[in-house]
């Protein structure tokens, strides 16, 4: 139950009759209604500012560059060198995530075997 659902329930609520129906509870209740409708629509726009300013910033920084490098002579290369970095440091990111999900892994099973040696002396 939300704060909001407790405020309303409280027994201020309930127990006046001047707080019964009055201002508090209806405050409680917009606030409610309020809230449920703005969050939704501010995650929304958040998320959506987020992607496109992604989007615009990649967008942005590739097109020029390649349009750059395209006019240069002997720019495939450059072309080449960025596609070779992009692709390295792409397995590097695999790589750290992997070793990442990796020690969990390896910290349970280094404890079961100490849990189980421990058992057996007993």
């Amino acid at each position: 139950m939300s704060e909001v659902e407790k405020t309303m329930d409280a027994p201020a609520c309930a127990a006046t009759p001047v707080a019964k129906g009055g201002l508090l509870c209806q405050a409680a209740a917009k606030s409610k209604s309020f809230l449920q409708q703005a969050l939704p629509a501010t995650q929304l726009v958040l998320t959506s500012a987020a992607y496109h300013s992604g989007y615009y910033l990649a967008f942005g920084v590739t097109f020029p560059t390649l349009f750059a490098v395209h006019m240069i002579p002997g720019g495939r290369r450059m072309v080449s060198g960025f596609v070779d970095g992009a692709v390295a440091a792409r397995d590097y990111l695999d790589n750290l995530q992997a070793a990442k999900t990796a020690q969990p892994v390896a910290a349970a099973e280094s404890e079961a075997p100490a849990e189980s040696s421990a058992t057996a002396m007993a």
